[in-house]
């Protein structure tokens, strides 16, 4: 039947990653939660140039990604 083995390819797709992200998910809490009892100072640091990090890290995905796409032409 179709139906399943399109469940099965989203299994498939979905499965692994999503573990994957619910464990770097808790890494990253756990670390902010490790990081304001260790030290708050340097936690609001590391906090307030996170979104700066983000951005970067969102350009550069966008940057590799065209450069590792094929032209259309």
């Amino acid at each position: 039947m179709p139906c399943f083995s399109d469940v099965n390819k989203i299994q498939e797709g979905i499965g692994e990653k999503f573990g994957q992200f619910i464990s770097f998910m808790a890494q990253f809490v756990g670390g902010f939660v490790v990081g304001f009892i260790k030290g708050w100072e340097l936690a609001l640091v590391v906090m307030s140039v996170s979104p700066l990090l983000i951005v970067i890290a969102a350009i550069l995905m966008y940057v590799s990604i065209s450069w590792i796409q094929p032209d259309p032409t």
